[in-house]
């Protein structure tokens, strides 16, 4: 899964390793068998933009157990079971 997620970044982005590089990591929660999903915090390339990015990946079923919004073509959605 992990090369699927670079490979999409890649094409959407550009280089993984350069946005690695703009974007530094500030903290981890692992992966683990009990929570099924990884969560990392990283500043913004921006230095103007104050907020943080906070990537998370693993089961479906648990990540989207946390959102309650999705944004589709850029447009933020609210998230329901008619999704």
């Amino acid at each position: 899964y992990e090369s699927a997620l670079l490979k999409c970044i890649e094409l959407q982005v550009g280089s993984v390793t350069q946005m690695r590089q703009k974007n530094k990591k500030l903290a981890e929660i692992p992966f683990n068998s009990t929570n099924k999903y990884q969560v990392s915090i990283h500043e913004q390339e921006n230095a103007d933009d104050p907020r943080y990015l906070l990537v998370m990946k693993g089961a479906p079923e648990r990540i989207l157990e946390r959102c309650s919004t999705i944004l589709i073509q850029g447009k933020e959605e609210t998230l329901d079971d008619n999704m």
